[in-house]
């Protein structure tokens, strides 16, 4: 038995399928060694194209049913395609980063529904390496801080014809738009320390843009709240400045000297100053008396929650989710008003900037949010419960939907009372007797019924 499956891999690994999906996965992996690019296990080179391989993580003898999916494919460089093969990468950390090059956010739409375009460059400089200073995750922060606080985001993109070579973010504070003045056939272009580019160059993520060369930041849009919170801090800073000592007045008994009165202001002065002097020693005939609180003061700490709220409110982020107190519905509404809208805006701009005039329409960039928007444990379990047992889920996709290892399991239950009919043949099968029967159109009342059991 051992022989025969033996062959069937000595066949597999020379057959014309396997050839192609190896360069396939060697093209969405950029040609590089994925564990050499993430520095791990006594990687010397970082980028290291030579001696390359594509490793499966789960073997061809364990499971041969899996040999060509792409989660179960990485490309290796030699010597961690030896430490993969004897078990020194644990195939957990394999699947995922095989997993995570499969998320390249470039989809190609056909007739059949959406499919991922594998090895697509602009995935790899979106998700992973620019090849600017800046990683992908850096990217993507400064890019969103621009397109909150500042003109918009903006990213140089570095091609050659029609192969995309980096992405370069670009300051907002360093770009100047010349527009022109017609409202109807808008156009711009784009100056950077006075070299002019066009439009077409640059990656754009406007926020509220009214003519598709402006941005509108939350500070523009929601000056007051900020002033008023910063205003808050500063009347703050200025009581801790004081060492939080209460104002009030002195009362005498008696006329003091002019020397009396600069010993009292220096003595109150230090006092008042935040310094290593806090006390003050009054002689006998004087009393401070404190000042009441001002309306200020006292509605200071309902001031911060009220700015706090605002603040959370303009970003569209529920104030518990911050504290970690979240209920399920605030933290679904977060994701639904202000995630998932965000990532629609920044789609729309990437396929406008990335794609080639021809690619659109029938191409698109997605974020995957299935981590984000998928349930609770007990949610997720109880819908794949509901999908085993009404058999449009298999044991081996609900694995797959955990990032769990396959188990080669291709069936589904059938209940012994089920009955089973294929409107194509008009096959009825009955699992309890394993007898298959052809359903006769006369016999269930004619060519009426016949029609109806065609429809």
């Amino acid at each position: 038995m051992r022989k025969d499956s033996s062959r069937q891999e000595d066949r597999f690994r020379w057959s014309r399928a396997w050839k192609e999906k190896a360069e396939l996965i060697k093209n969405r992996d950029c040609c590089l060694c994925q564990i050499c690019t993430r520095e791990l296990y006594d990687t010397r080179v970082r980028y290291n194209p030579y001696h390359l391989s594509v490793h499966h993580i789960v073997s061809l003898k364990d499971d041969f049913g899996s040999r060509l999916r792409d989660d179960n494919l990485i490309t290796l460089c030699r010597k961690h395609h030896e430490l993969a093969e004897g078990g020194g990468i644990p195939s957990t950390l394999l699947r995922a980063i095989a997993r995570e090059q499969q998320a390249n956010m470039v989809y190609a739409q056909g007739k059949d529904g959406a499919t991922e375009l594998q090895g697509d460059r602009r995935g790899f400089l979106l998700n992973h390496d620019t090849k600017d200073t800046l990683t992908a995750k850096q990217f993507w922060r400064a890019i969103l801080e621009d397109y909150y606080l500042d003109s918009g985001g903006y990213a140089y993109i570095n091609k050659k014809r029609r192969s995309f070579s980096s992405i370069h973010y670009v300051e907002a504070s360093s770009v100047d738009v010349v527009k022109n003045e017609d409202p109807v056939f808008k156009d711009y272009d784009i100056y950077v320390h006075g070299k002019r580019y066009f439009p077409y160059e640059f990656l754009k993520f406007f926020r509220k843009t009214t003519d598709g060369c402006s941005s509108v930041s939350v500070l523009d849009e929601s000056m007051m709240v900020f002033e008023v919170a910063y205003q808050t801090l500063a009347y703050e800073k200025n009581l801790v400045k004081k060492g939080g000592n209460k104002k009030g007045f002195l009362k005498s008994k008696k006329k003091l000297s002019d020397g009396a009165m600069d010993a009292l202001k220096e003595g109150f002065r230090k006092l008042y100053s935040n310094n290593r002097e806090n006390v003050v020693v009054l002689n006998d005939g004087i009393e401070f008396q404190e000042a009441s609180n001002t309306s200020v003061e006292m509605q200071l700490n309902e001031n911060k929650a009220s700015n706090d709220g605002s603040i959370s409110s303009v970003f569209k982020v529920p104030l518990p989710l911050l504290a970690g107190k979240a209920t399920k519905e605030e933290r679904d509404n977060y994701i639904r008003f202000c995630i998932l809208p965000l990532l629609e805006d920044l789609e729309c701009s990437l396929d406008r900037d990335l794609l080639e005039e021809k690619e659109k329409g029938r191409m698109y960039f997605a974020f995957d949010t299935k981590e984000l928007t998928r349930g609770s444990i007990e949610e997720r379990y109880k819908a794949y419960e509901i999908g085993l047992k009404n058999n449009f889920l298999q044991v081996d996709e609900v694995r797959d939907k955990e990032d769990l290892e396959a188990l080669g399991i291709n069936w589904i239950r059938l209940g012994l009372d089920s009955v089973l009919f294929n409107p194509k043949t008009k096959e009825i099968y009955t699992p309890n007797t394993n007898e298959t029967k052809m359903m006769d159109a006369k016999r269930m009342g004619g060519e009426e019924d016949a029609d109806r059991i065609e429809e």
